[in-house]
Formats: C-alpha cells, structure tokens, sequence
C-alpha cells in the first residue's frame, strides 16, 4: 500500500483502486491532510507467503507442528484479510481545533476482531443518565462474544487440546462463583456507560480525597459483574429494594472516597457510583447532557450514532494539567523529564473546548471521528510505521526464522541425548580405571577400550 498525502497524491483511475472512491467520501480529501492506503488482498497473499516459509523452516519436525498453519485462513478468521482499504484526514477548523477521521473499509462485512466492538451504530442513549454539567462522558458498545467465538475458532484450529480447556456457555444463576462469573462474562455483549462530574480543577480534596461524581455502568451482564464485585468486597450488602432496583452499600466508606460506595441492580442493569445522591441523581434524570449545547454540537461536528463516544470538557484536562503539575513536583525529574512533563503540561493547556471522539460501524466498514487540539498530521510518522507493509516484511523475516531456530534447537536436543549416554558410559569405565590407578592423573581412550571392548560400540554423533 502506499501512504502519502493527499497534495502528492494524484488523483487515481477508477483501475487504480476499487475502494479509493468509497473511502475518499468517508473521510473527505479537501482538508490539510489526506491519506490512503490499499490493502486488498494485501493479508491473504501475506498468509500465503508464511505458510510457505514456516513450512519449509519446520520441516518435518513433529514437534513444531504447531508452527504450520495456513495463515491466509487465519488472517480472514481474524477480521484482517477482509480489510481492503484503510483512509485518514485532518481539517483545521480554527487555531488548535481539528476535525479527524480514520476510516477502514470493510465492504465484505466485520468479522473476527472487528465485531469486538458491537453491532450498527445506534444513538447514545445513556447520555440521558449524564447531567448538563459532566466534564467526562463515555459510551462503549463490546461483544465480548463475538472476541471469544474468535479466539475459540483459532484455538481449534492450532491446538484443539486447549480449545477443549476454553470457557464454556453462560452458568446459571446457582452456580455463580468467582470463575464460573468471570467466565459469564466472556459471553458479554452490551454497553459500557462512564460519567464524571467535577467539583472545581483540583484532582484531589484537601485530605487526599476524590471529591468528584462517578457513575460507571452496563445494561448487560449486571448480576455476573455484581457477583464479581461482592467476592472482591464481602462488605457489599444490600440495603433495600424500590420496585425493581436493589441498592447495595459497602457501609463505610472506601479509602479515598468521601461517602460509601453505592450500586443499584435492575435487571441485566448495573450502576455504581461514588455516593446514594449522585447515583439517584442519575438514574432520575429527565434532562441533563444529551440536551446540552456543547454536547449537541460535538455530535453534530462527528456523528449522532455510533458504537463509541468520548466527550471531555475543557474543565476535565485544567484538572488533569495540575494533578500533572502536582506530581512533576513530588518526583523531583531530571532535565528529559522536566522537559516531557512541559510538553504534556503545554499540549493540555492548549485545549479549550471540548474534546470528542466517536466510532461508528458502518454497513462497508468503521468510521472513527473526532475533534480536538491535534491533528493526524503530527501522527503521521507513527502512522507510517503501523502500515501493513513494515508489519508484513518483519513477519516474513521473523516468524520463519524464529521456527528454524526452534528446528535447530530441537536437532540439537537430540544430538545431546546419544552424546550424554556416550559420555556416561565412558565415564563409568574411567572411574573403574582410577579406582584401580590411583596414581594415575590421566588415560587414553585406547586404555579404556582395552578394559571395557564394548565402548567401540559408542553411537557416532554428527
């Protein structure tokens, strides 16, 4: 593939690429930076080329078996080979303010990998729990199925034996244990909700505390997440029931934390949050963020839809910039840290309205839009080096020659083992020889044969 800017790169043939059109209007080509990359069929002859290699380094070595795959097949059970283009673009809305986008096509549909992150895009419906005020927001749509399936159809297909060990179907209710919660959730599939409020720009209270609101919460799976959090918190009670919600409380409060932690269950819903107020304050809610203006205009500047969303207000990062000016303080650094801790202090500085980013799977592929202080321009060098190519040739080189060590290795191995018995059986003869010479300090091996005729019968090693 090939990675350039839009300003050199000319515009292609329809020959050029199938997909350049189709990723052009995904990510637009009219701002400061522009970039595409092709990568049709890029991963299945990649499989093709390991597959031969790593057989020929395995030979017919029964040990390394493992080793010889058809990773064409592999790459497509991953999600990869179904990938054919991959585009970015910056725009510069106003002095360090950017509009983003990186888009990968995947005309064929998502598979493997690229169903981790759901279905279709949809609206973000717990921005209802967000008050107006919330300096931090996140929405994140996971199929964890959808990773387990993937991970369960490789294993089959390089070990079946641990295939047979992975983690099976959903238990019931009666036998929820720590392993058999956790395994559970390898089934999950639903939505991941964050909320912070802050009181003021300073990270922590003046006794060490966190004074901020915190709600973290998820509309699947609650009963498995809650069975996981009362073995880790045994002090985790319930302490009432109002309709269908049962609220728990740890009782006393956690280190740090100025009020108890409180959760309510509803259902497959689950809510924690870091005091009783906040947490009914949220789940009571008939207007908060997702009636905000600044919200509003950061979906209108990205997408109304999607799968993920990060929404962070200028207030969030003045107080991250002095939690970092709090510890560039305590940890004395020396001049390259000092520096490091500038950069970052100056780059936090710089952003003065909110941030956003959001992911959407879409019927041809997954759009990623954001805005922010930087652009992808500054990415680029790092871009480069995540190119399929770089990825591919170190592959190519390093997998085959990684197996034909193990082949070495393993020869060796069994080179060593008539070389030990050999030495053993000498040994053996020349102890019995100076038991009976104690004032010799040497002897020849012609010495030893003549006492023991059967070491002319010792094994050659090549």
């Amino acid at each position: 593939g090939a990675l350039l800017p839009a300003l050199l790169l000319a515009a292609p043939k329809p020959a050029d690429s199938a997909h350049y059109r189709t990723v052009r209007d995904r990510v637009g080509d009219g701002g400061q930076v522009f970039v595409y990359v092709d990568v049709d069929g890029y991963f299945t002859e990649l499989g093709r080329e390991l597959t031969t290699g790593v057989a020929a380094a395995a030979g017919d070595d029964a040990s390394l078996a493992l080793w010889k795959q058809d990773y064409a097949a592999i790459f497509a059970e991953l999600g990869l080979a179904q990938v054919k283009a991959v585009g970015l673009s910056s725009r510069q809305l106003a002095p360090d303010r950017f509009a983003n986008r990186i888009y990968l096509h995947v005309p064929e549909g998502r598979r493997g990998l690229l169903q981790f992150f759901g279905g279709a895009a949809h609206p973000f419906a717990s921005a209802q729990l967000a008050p107006a005020d919330t300096d931090l927001f996140v929405e994140t749509e996971l199929d964890l199925s959808a990773l387990c399936t993937t991970s369960l159809q490789l294993l089959q297909r390089i070990s079946p034996e641990l295939a047979a060990q992975f983690p099976g179907q959903m238990p019931t209710a009666d036998e929820l244990s720590g392993l058999a919660a956790l395994t559970s959730l390898t089934q999950f599939k639903g939505r991941f909700t964050a909320v912070m409020r802050l009181h003021g720009e300073t990270a922590f209270g003046p006794e060490s505390e966190f004074p901020h609101d915190v709600l973290i919460g998820t509309d699947a799976h609650g009963p498995q997440f809650l069975a996981l959090l009362q073995l880790r918190q045994p002090e985790l009670k319930a302490v009432k029931t109002e309709g269908a919600r049962t609220f728990y409380s740890t009782g006393e409060k956690l280190s740090g934390l100025p009020t108890p932690l409180c959760l309510v269950a509803e259902g497959e819903r689950l809510h924690v949050a870091t005091s009783e107020a906040f947490l009914r304050e949220c789940l009571d809610r008939k207007a908060g963020l997702a009636q905000a203006p600044a919200f509003k205009q950061a979906l209108a500047a990205t997408a109304a839809e999607g799968n993920s969303v990060v929404f962070a207000t200028p207030r969030l990062f003045a107080t991250v910039r002095e939690a970092v000016t709090m510890v560039s303080k305590l940890t004395h650094p020396d001049r390259f840290g000092q520096s490091s801790y500038r950069f970052f202090l100056d780059r936090l500085a710089r952003i003065t309205e909110p941030v956003v980013s959001v992911t959407s799977n879409l019927p041809d592929g997954v759009l990623v839009q954001s805005v922010g202080p930087d652009s992808l321009r500054e990415s680029l060098p790092v871009l480069g080096l995540l190119t399929p190519d770089l990825a591919g040739n170190i592959l190519r080189v390093a997998l085959p020659a990684h197996v034909a060590k193990q082949y070495a290795f393993r020869v060796a191995e069994r080179q060593a083992v008539p070389v030990r018995e050999n030495l053993a059986r000498i040994s053996a003869v020349a102890t019995a020889y100076f038991a009976n010479n104690a004032e010799s300090e040497e002897v020849a091996f012609a010495e030893l044969l003549a006492m023991d005729p059967a070491l002319a019968e010792l094994k050659p090693v090549a």
